[in-house]
Order: structure tokens, then sequence, then C-alpha cells
């Protein structure tokens, strides 16, 4: 007699099916009605919960102070507009990369990228939870440079599949975090690969070290591999324009020096970046907490 299916995966499953419902109406849709139509839930979203405009407020009184009350709740229903198009465009991603054409590509750092390529030297570009991080990729396949991903598996399984699926479509392989993807990333670096990563991720485990003027926990571990491997490490980011087109800009690579030096270097350029466009920033993780103690005494 086959076993009946635990608690967690039947809760899982009804969590997923609002989500598949709207995945699946929104598959009828042209891409541009479809992120119109993500945006604007989005939005609704972030005005409507009292867990998202209290992650996204907090975190905006933290870093930027100088915001009034005003302008942080302006902010924070853009923040909820502009990520539910990116995850609209990450869970469409094959439709999303046909649309290479809206991307426009500049920055010192690509020649870096490919002259990696062209060597077999391997290659490190960081990003963060900013714009849309996917084009990097997609610009990067359409020149023939497929670039792997690392990602973190969603705990619900069911939703975990899609999404999986929609990343590989960026360009393979995918690694998921963890003991064995990291070794399998090492495998790919030496073998002269390419990978994209989101650097602004807390890693309790790692360095504390300054991000948008606040202390963050910030992983140094990659910069340690580009120093190990001998391979450039190029900061990279996915701005979108009003217009609705996508400016993929390659930094120039970061100077060689010790770890924590070079991992504040990008801390510091994604910082840059953040403060220019504040509205397409994530702001909804807790990415000060416990490094804060200002944030951690406002959590309770």
């Amino acid at each position: 007699m086959p076993s009946l299916p635990s608690r967690a995966n039947v809760l899982h499953f009804f969590q997923f099916v609002p989500i598949w419902v709207l995945v699946m109406l929104s598959s009828l849709l042209t891409p541009r009605l479809r992120g119109r139509l993500w945006s604007h839930l989005g939005g609704v979203l972030a005005r409507m919960s009292p867990e998202l405009r209290r992650r996204v407020d907090h975190n905006l009184r933290l870093v930027m102070p100088e915001l009034g009350p005003q302008e942080r709740k302006r902010l924070t229903a853009a923040v909820g507009r502009h990520f539910a198009l990116t995850y609209s465009e990450l869970l469409f991603n094959r439709q999303f990369g046909n649309a290479v054409g809206r991307f426009d590509m500049a920055g010192p750092g690509m020649a870096a990228v490919r002259e990696a390529h062209a060597t077999g030297t391997g290659c490190i570009i960081v990003s963060g939870h900013f714009g849309q991080w996917e084009a990097i990729r997609h610009v990067l396949k359409a020149q023939e440079m497929t670039c792997s991903a690392i990602y973190k598996p969603n705990r619900n399984s069911y939703f975990d599949k899609l999404y999986a699926k929609n990343i590989r479509c960026g360009g393979e392989p995918l690694f998921e975090t963890g003991a064995a993807g990291m070794r399998a990333l090492v495998r790919h670096l030496r073998g002269g690969g390419l990978v994209s990563l989101l650097l602004d991720q807390r890693h309790i485990k790692g360095d504390v070290l300054e991000f948008i003027g606040r202390p963050a926990f910030t992983s140094t571990h990659f910069c340690e591999l580009a120093l190990r491997f001998s391979v450039p490490i190029v900061p990279a980011y996915g701005t979108r324009s009003r217009d609705g087109r996508i400016l993929v800009d390659f930094e120039e690579p970061i100077e060689e020096s010790d770890p924590i030096l070079m991992t504040q270097k990008i801390n510091d350029s994604l910082t840059e970046r953040v403060r220019k466009n504040p509205e397409q920033y994530h702001w909804m993780h807790w990415r000060w907490k416990y490094a804060s103690p200002a944030l951690d005494t406002d959590e309770g």
C-alpha cells in the first residue's frame, strides 16, 4: 500500500496551487501584458501585506534615514511592483531570454569576461538582488558564452521544480547551494567555466562588512576562490530604464588584494547602484540581521 503524503507535502501542494493558477493564466498573455499584471499585483501586495511593509520600511529606515514616511511608502509599492515583474520574467525565463534585443550591454568588464572565456581561464560574475540580474546571463548566452548559476532550492518542492526548470533556461549547469554544489562549481571554474552569483545574501558565517552604510554579514568565499584559481571577478548589473529596456553593465574586474577588501569593493559597487535606483533593490529580506544592533532591537 503506497504511503500517504506528509503533512508538509500536502501543505506545500495547496500553497503552490494559487501560484500555478496564476502562472497558467499568465501564460495566455503576451510578455508585455503579463509584466503589467504581475507588476500591478506586486504593488497591491506590498501595500496590503503588513509583513512586507514592515520589512521594507524597517530596512529603508535603517540604511536611508533621510527618507520620510511618505517616500518610504512610495518606495515600498515601487519595490513590490519591480520584484513581481522580475519574478514573472524568471518564471517565464525562456521567453524573457528571447527578448534579449531589448537589452543593452556596456562596461569595461565585458572585455575581461570575453578574454576569460576565450582562454579557458574561468570567470566569476557577481551581482545582487538588484534590477533584473538574469539579464546578465542572457546577454552572455546570446554571445555564445553560457554562464552557469548558483541557486538555493525552495522549501516548496512543487514551486522548486518550476523555478529550477526556468533558471536553467538562462544557462547550465545549475549549482545548488551546499557542499556538493560548491564542489561542482569549483570543478566548473577550474575547467574554464563562467559562473554568475548574487553576493548580497546574509551569510551568518561570513565577515561583517559594510553594505549601504551598515554592517552586514557577507561571504568572502568567492573572492577566496577567485584568488585561489586566478580567475577574474567582475561585478555586473541589469538596470531597468523607464522605457522598458535593460542596461547590462559589466564593471572593471575587482583588483586582486585580499578576500575581505575585494568583497568590500563588491559591496561598495552594489551600494552605489542601489542608492541610484532604490526601487530596484530587494528590500524584503533581513540583510542586516544580527550584524546591526539597531535592527535586532527594532525587530524585538
